[in-house]
């Protein structure tokens, strides 16, 4: 355990041949993220052996979920997995993502969770949508300026808006917020009554505002269960979560491949017509630059070509460091300055190591160490763009390109290229940014053409200039990915258009609906023998007319129960099946009992229905309330 990784050990592992009292800390061991890959290919070494681990727990709580050995494994390896070294494979993640969610829920519905949830009906739609905003804490982080921009300037006439957080809003970033909401709410400790919590909210749109895509923490298990009608993540999860409460993914139309991105998802992907994801940087204050650097005191000759790159430690693989010697070799004389040690993501990091391994690649290219130069972290968004400004070419990370980073270079104006593939931490992120500026000329789709281009530009000045001067340009009219105003009036479109071709899609299939339906309205209080001939006739029309496999019958329940109607018409359908022998085959109609339903949906309803069938007693109150008078009508016999 103390000398390789597990992803390097051959599997079976049987934990009916492991002591109880070493059964966690082994399974803590083989499920533990890997600080770190030495290798080239071996962050594909390490999805493949995760991908068998989870296979196989699926496989044996699917099978079994009531093995107290297995569930004790799937237990351990919940609480240890991180998913993040997963994001430098170019590998589709999707199953992966969707078995680990499949764990999760299972997980919480043997501790009780129920995690579907059916919202009441409302009497009358609200006029404006209530949208939620779940986040950890609104602290002046990535994330958080990346999820203002998703409230701030939404249409207020539409929209009602309410932040909920797992921590208290007392740093001036949640205050910077709190402006921008209608109310907020601090969330309780228990997940039963954060639960409770959200859906007593009533909300008709939840945004997810963190990465669910990772390890399982308290947001993820809250977003295990039903908490709003609509669920929405977004680019703060890199991939795609696999869990089945969350409906949709936030994307760019600006993807290089965006049609086919879909396939990488469990969500269902919704492409805004700009860029995906929009920071609004206020929310991490405006502090004037606390370091002063210079091309001097790091040692950088004027005439020497800075490459930069402020990809975080994360996203550096070892393929991406043998990509940036090969660009080393080729421009000689240049210097690469990173500065990968991000303190929002950890104050730790192996630093000996990742300079061993950096420094291999630069040897096996004749390369000398001193032309490599790291900077360690820094506070502030004025530091960042000062050591960018130092530099003549900045080269962003793959296969997962960065977002946040790549702000500086930009904000700056020195030439960002950046490398898209088919791959989801790669697609709609830095390289729609450039699109979106007019700069295709930078995007990358091959490591080859990535250390092709790179070169090109740090051997020639004129092409630098050039491409500098467009992006000063472009950046003078504030792109959509730092235009909150733009984004917010956007969302607000595409949220409203969302949430009400939602509740059709839920409405067509709750209700089976079929291009031919057929809606009904008994008048459930007369005496039962009435009703009952009455209903045999209702059924006896619809079941042998022709064309049963396109058809829908609605039958209203009115105010009975719903155990009530559904026993009154299995009852029926039961004596003309036994009684009169009607078959009910493949090619039958689908008949549907109809709650009630507010107005709203009502109004999504109508437009599906072909006609009303006349009943001799109909139950004219629903149909005047349901607005259905000048409906086409058929009658029974």
């Amino acid at each position: 355990m103390l000398y390789c990784y597990p992803h390097h050990l051959p599997d079976g592992f049987d934990p009916t041949l492991v002591p109880s009292s070493l059964l966690a800390d082994i399974v803590r061991y083989l499920c533990a993220p890997p600080t770190m890959f030495m290798e080239l290919g071996e962050a594909d070494e390490y999805a493949k052996y995760l991908e068998r681990w989870v296979d196989r727990l699926y496989e044996q709580v699917q099978n079994d979920p009531t093995d107290f050995l297995w569930q004790k494994v799937a237990q351990v390896t919940l609480q240890t997995l991180d998913l993040t070294p997963l994001y430098l494979t170019r590998r589709s993640l999707k199953s992966l993502c969707q078995k680990r969610s499949a764990l999760i829920a299972q997980a919480l519905t043997a501790e009780g969770a129920a995690l579907d949830y059916d919202f009441p009906v409302a009497p009358e739609p609200r006029q404006k949508l209530r949208l939620g905003i779940l986040s950890p804490g609104f602290i002046p982080q990535t994330k958080t300026a990346a999820t203002l921009p998703v409230f701030r300037d939404l249409n207020r006439d539409q929209f009602e808006v309410i932040l909920f957080s797992l921590t208290s809003y007392e740093h001036p970033a949640a205050q910077y917020c709190l402006q921008y909401a209608d109310r907020a709410v601090q969330l309780p400790g228990r997940l039963a009554e954060q639960v409770d919590t959200l859906r007593q909210a009533e909300l008709d749109i939840l945004w997810i505002a963190t990465n669910t895509a990772a390890v399982t923490d308290a947001v993820t298990l809250l977003a295990s269960h039903r908490l709003a009608r609509v669920q929405v993540c977004g680019m703060n999860s890199p991939i795609s979560s696999g869990i089945a409460q969350i409906d949709y993914w936030l994307t760019s139309r600006l993807a290089g491949s965006a049609d086919q991105a879909q396939r990488h998802f469990t969500e269902h992907l919704l492409p805004l017509q700009a860029a995906g994801q929009c920071f609004d940087l206020a929310v991490e204050g405006s502090d004037p630059p606390t370091e002063s650097v210079d091309r001097a005191m790091l040692g950088i000759a004027d005439n020497e070509v800075v490459f930069v790159s402020g990809a975080s430690f994360y996203k550096i693989s070892p393929e991406l460091e043998a990509a940036w010697a090969e660009i080393l070799a080729s421009v000689p004389g240049s210097r690469l300055l990173i500065y990968p040690f991000n303190p929002n993501y950890s104050n730790q990091y192996p630093l000996a190591a990742f300079q061993r391994r950096l420094s291999k690649q630069l040897t096996a290219r004749n390369v000398e160490g001193d032309r490599l130069l790291i900077l360690g972290p820094t506070p502030s968004r004025a530091n960042l763009q000062a050591r960018v400004q130092l530099a003549d070419v900045y080269l962003d990370s793959f296969p997962m390109s960065g977002l946040s980073s790549l702000l500086d270079p930009l904000m700056v104006s020195v030439p960002t290229l950046v490398m898209e593939q088919d791959t989801p931490v790669s697609l709609g992120r830095g390289a729609a940014f450039l699109r979106e500026l007019a700069l295709p000329e930078l995007i990358a789709t091959t490591v080859e053409e990535y250390v092709t281009r790179a070169i090109a530009l740090g051997t020639d000045a004129q092409l630098r200039k050039n491409l500098g001067d467009r992006l000063r340009a472009a950046m003078q009219h504030p792109p959509s990915f730092l235009d909150s105003k733009r984004y917010g009036q956007q969302l607000s479109q595409v949220f409203w258009d969302l949430y009400h071709t939602h509740q059709h899609r839920q409405l067509v299939e709750s209700l089976h609906l079929r291009d031919r339906n057929l809606i009904a309205l008994p008048d459930w209080q007369q005496p039962e023998d009435v009703l009952f001939a009455e209903l045999a006739d209702l059924l006896r029309t619809v079941i042998t007319a022709p064309g049963g496999e396109e058809t829908t019958l609605l039958v209203d329940m009115g105010d009975l129960d719903a155990q009530e109607a559904d026993f009154a018409l299995s009852s029926v359908t039961l004596h003309l099946m036994e009684e009169e022998e009607l078959e009910l085959g493949e090619d039958a109609p689908e008949i549907t009992l109809l709650p009630p339903l507010p107005a709203d949906q009502w109004t999504l309803l109508r437009p599906r229905l072909t006609a009303r069938i006349d009943l001799p007693h109909n139950n004219t109150a629903a149909i005047a309330r349901a607005a259905l008078d000048t409906l086409p009508t058929q009658s029974v016999g």
